[in-house]
């Protein structure tokens, strides 16, 4: 159904241009931030972030909140001031965005996790990421 339904909506490939719904964002901030119920959904998440980026969505989308940023990378995260879970599917999900080219050094993960303690996991992910990338190794 989402295939269909996207390929016949011009919003996803114009990201600035799609932004809508109650908050205003674009669909990729919806998708990293909403924690879905329904399992059909949860188990296309990838695939469906896949799509987005196919289709000119922006792997460091944001929003604002007060002086902070918000980014994509953060709402697969989780946690933060509002203790949401992590995306089921965190993990790849950050793989595909930082393959997209998500900017990996995103220090609102990393205050967001601090939290629970449980930030080794976006550690590795970024190390693994930016030490096979020249441009990148840190």
């Amino acid at each position: 159904m989402f295939r269909k339904w996207s390929a016949s909506w011009p919003g996803v490939r114009k990201p600035r241009e799609s932004a809508g719904g109650a908050r205003g964002w674009t669909p990729i901030l919806y998708l990293a931030y909403t924690r879905f119920t329904r399992q059909p959904t949860i188990e296309n998440a990838l695939s469906i972030a896949r799509r987005l980026l196919d289709h000119g969505a922006d792997p460091n989308d944001y929003y604002m909140a007060g002086d902070a940023r918000y980014t994509v990378l953060a709402g697969v995260a989780g946690e933060g001031e509002r203790d949401s879970p992590r995306q089921p599917y965190a993990a790849q999900l950050f793989e595909l965005l930082l393959a997209r080219g998500a900017e990996p050094f995103d220090t609102q993960v990393l205050y967001n996790t601090h939290f629970s303690g449980e930030m080794l996991w976006w550690v590795a992910l970024v190390y693994e990421h930016t030490i096979h990338t020249p441009s990148l190794a840190a």
